[in-house]
């Protein structure tokens, strides 16, 4: 790929598409449009290289401290957390959170151990951690981050149970993990402006050339588009604002992107985008996709402290040794998941990621064992996969951690079918617990949710018409990538509420498709009055 965004035009005949180089080629422009600025790829390799790093060098240790080499499990689990976790917008603050991390998984860790023989009051503990984890989200994302890492450090005292005396080896796997986090984080896969540019600007390219390919009808092909050139335009504008690129050069990037944009989805590209070239030592912008929503927080924090009394109550009823399951199940599906039909959507994804997990973990479990290195091997590559589709499909990200259990379990030698059948039956039950607290406490219907994003996205083409009116080109573009956003939402919501089957909700979501066009041909208008 060229380092612009070349000519884009469709095959010639569709015979070439049975070539063996155009099948290659489809599938990595299907991988390259998925993932704009290679962030997904970057967030695998870290997790993945966090984790052998935290594994291998506690390992090393322990063998000379004759410490369990299970607690290794802490390091690794705050180097992944920490890569996924923390999202400040500056460098700067995402080291400073790194070393937050520390303390504050350590004191989780300690007061973990401390009750994990006391029932009632690591019972209590858990849901109070449950909720807590949720509602600091709104004080931003340093807080949410360390609020996860010291929910995970808990987990992990009471799944494990360390001794006292073993403590401090618990504490020397989190220092290792914060280590390696931080040295992969910054060292070995650290953020580069003009890589991030070239990589998002080759998704664009990508996405075009399928929705081309695909002649313009295909939804999923659009929305690929949409988020390609929506992503493209925030790296060009994070990096005005950091001054890595003067605005007129940004504006005239955004106006060629915008351009690039709709000549696709009418078919015909024919643009050439000269990239600029950027200084790697100037700060990088870090663009933040999940802005904070105190209410959104607050709602999930009590939802989730009710779906995992249930789940408790359920899975302690069920095991009495993996009771935790069934609580993390309903704890996590409130992520991302604003209203009861995303909430169910999660839920479903889950069972069945886990249901298809424990059919091919079990399968290559028994295949691999007993070579424990290419188990091994297996499970860091699985971790990379798992994160690698947590945006874009949680069923496979679930697929690929049912896998990873398996293979640990075997590495460990306590591999048995029936624990990851029980984990299905505790997985099951801490889902559904999920989805009647969400529609049950505090319910946010999906039809109301979606009627909202659609008023939002009503509200920025008025906003594109006004900027029109004043010809103001700048802030015409500005407001065009507001509608996108919206409408991205929107796409979302959309497809939460045909899979929720709530009163109405068909023709909600023909309206919404109308919306939808309505935002193209607003494109159209505005590229028509600029040029």
């Amino acid at each position: 790929m060229p380092r612009s965004l070349a000519d884009v035009r469709p095959p010639p005949h569709p015979e070439i598409l049975r070539s063996p180089e155009s099948f290659t080629r489809l599938i990595w422009l299907h991988i390259v449009s998925t993932d704009p600025g290679a962030a997904r790829f970057r967030t695998a390799l870290r997790v993945t290289s966090g984790a052998a790093g935290a594994l291998g060098a506690f390992t090393a240790i322990a063998v000379r401290m004759q410490a369990p080499e299970s607690l290794a499990m802490f390091g690794v689990i705050i180097a992944m957390v920490g890569q996924v976790g923390i999202t400040d917008t500056r460098e700067a603050d995402q080291r400073r959170t790194w070393l937050w991390l520390t303390p504050a998984a350590l004191a989780s860790a300690a007061f973990g151990a401390g009750i994990a023989a006391l029932p009632l009051a690591r019972d209590a503990a858990f849901l109070t951690f449950a909720f807590a984890t949720i509602f600091v989200r709104r004080f931003g994302p340093r807080a949410g981050a360390i609020a996860m890492a010291s929910f995970m450090a808990f987990f992990e005292a009471v799944v494990l149970r360390p001794h006292p005396a073993a403590l401090p080896a618990v504490a020397l796997s989190i220092g290792i993990g914060v280590l390696t986090g931080v040295f992969v984080r910054f060292v070995i896969v650290p953020e580069r402006s003009s890589r991030t540019l070239r990589w998002t600007a080759r998704a664009l390219t990508a996405a075009a050339e399928l929705h081309v390919r695909a002649g313009g009808e295909s939804p999923r092909q659009q929305r690929r588009l949409l988020a390609a050139a929506l992503a493209m335009d925030r790296e060009v504008a994070a990096l005005a604002e950091t001054g890595a690129l003067t605005s007129k050069r940004a504006h005239t990037l955004r106006t060629a992107i915008l351009r690039y944009q709709v000549a696709a989805e009418d078919g015909v590209v024919s643009a050439n985008i000269p990239l600029p070239e950027l200084d790697d030592r100037a700060p990088v912008p870090i663009v933040n996709f999940h802005p904070t929503a105190p209410a959104l927080f607050t709602r999930q924090a009590v939802q989730a402290l009710a779906g995992a009394a249930l789940a408790l109550a359920a899975g302690e009823f069920l095991s009495q040794d993996h009771w935790y399951w069934a609580v993390l199940a309903a704890f996590v599906v409130f992520n991302r998941a604003p209203t009861v039909g995303h909430t169910f959507t999660r839920a479903m994804a889950r069972i069945g990621g886990t249901m298809l997990g424990v059919v091919l973990g079990i399968a290559i479990a028994r295949a691999t064992w007993p070579h424990t290195h290419v188990e091994l091997a297996l499970l860091l590559v699985g971790l990379g996969a798992a994160y690698y589709f947590i945006i874009v499909s949680y069923l496979w990200t679930l697929v690929f951690f049912t896998i990873c259990l398996a293979l640990l379990y075997s590495m460990m030698g306590d591999f048995s079918p029936n624990v990851l059948y029980l984990r299905l039956g505790l997985t099951t039950v801490g889902a559904t617990a999920g989805v009647i607290a969400a529609a049950l406490i505090l319910p946010v219907r999906t039809s109301p949710f979606v009627a909202r994003q659609e008023a939002l996205v009503f509200d920025g083409l008025a906003d594109t018409f006004g900027a029109l009116r004043d010809g103001s080109a700048p802030k015409v573009i500005t407001a065009l990538r507001q509608v996108d956003a919206a409408v991205a939402h929107l796409i979302d919501g959309r497809d939460a509420l045909r899979r929720s089957h709530e009163r109405w909700s068909q023709p909600l979501a023909t309206t919404v498709d109308c919306t939808i066009r309505l935002s193209e041909r607003l494109r159209r208008v505005a590229i028509a009055r600029m040029t």
